[in-house]
């Protein structure tokens, strides 16, 4: 085959493939609270109301992730869209992020509750529907490793985070972060806003009760939960769990670094002494 025909014929497979990836149907494997990953029959593993949720599937969009961001935030991003229906009823999700393997969004406030399904579609292609279930507050609280498992993300009142190095006293204020508290009744594209949503909700430390000043929107981040509390005393370790019922629905279970003296916790593998020399570093 002479030289050029080979070029040709090489560009054409190459066009040819392309073509195909960029219309491959999508596919949607699972959906969970971005917060807690909790599965599917596991307590608080509906969709809440107005929460941030992940999708996973097969391509969902991009082949590198695109970011929304701005507000409002977007229905259709870089092509890929994520439909639910509930009880006949059917509404675009407002998208946070896509990329080929996995959508995070928000879950609309206004979307009724019940069993339902999703439905992505990118590029004029459409996935088969994945059942879910929507409820009004199902709490998850973020970790720092985003797999609902290990450190929480929890900052003090100026935003610093929890860890061995930067632990609680009994008697501090602490911030936890999550989703899941249940809707607003304003649009979840736009800026949240701020102010207790209502519902029972308790803060788990140990096993002791924390007393909880706020449970609200973030008033930054769209669909992400604040939870303000008091560190109870009595508690004490490197990894001490911390939980959240909301509504009666207990959420995932990661750890919080608590001292009940005045210097770094006592029981990391680390040793004491040295999480002090880390600590006065860090300072």
């Amino acid at each position: 085959m002479a030289r050029p025909a080979r070029r040709l014929l090489r560009a054409s497979v190459y066009v040819m493939a392309m073509a195909f990836t960029a219309s491959a149907q999508p596919t949607l494997s699972g959906a969970v609270n971005a917060a807690s990953y909790m599965p599917p029959g596991m307590p608080s593993s509906a969709i809440a109301q107005g929460s941030v949720f992940s999708v996973f599937g097969g391509n969902l969009g991009p082949a590198s992730y695109t970011v929304a961001s701005s507000f409002p935030l977007p229905t259709n991003l870089a092509g890929t869209t994520l439909s639910v229906t509930v009880k006949g009823v059917t509404k675009p999700t407002i998208l946070l992020s896509a990329g080929p393997n996995q959508i995070n969004a928000i879950l609309p406030s206004d979307v009724p509750m019940g069993t339902g399904t999703l439905t992505a579609a990118v590029n004029g292609q459409t996935s088969t529907a994945l059942q879910i279930q929507v409820t009004a507050a199902a709490f998850g609280i973020f970790t720092f490793a985003s797999s609902g498992i290990g450190q929480a993300v929890v900052t003090d009142p100026s935003y610093v985070p929890n860890s061995v190095i930067h632990p609680f006293h009994p008697g501090d204020v602490a911030i936890l972060w999550g989703t899941g508290l249940g809707p607003i009744s304003g649009s979840d594209a736009g800026l949240p806003p701020t102010g207790n949503l209502p519902g029972d909700i308790q803060v788990i430390v140990g096993n002791s009760q924390a007393k909880v000043t706020y449970h609200g929107r973030s008033g930054c981040c769209a669909g992400v939960d604040q939870i303000v509390f008091t560190v109870p005393p009595g508690v004490d370790g490197c990894a001490v769990p911390v939980s959240v019922q909301a509504n009666g629905q207990t959420s995932n279970f990661p750890t919080i670094a608590v001292s009940s003296g005045g210097g770094t916790c006592s029981d990391s593998p680390l040793g004491s002494a040295l999480l002090e020399k880390l600590a006065s570093a860090r300072m």
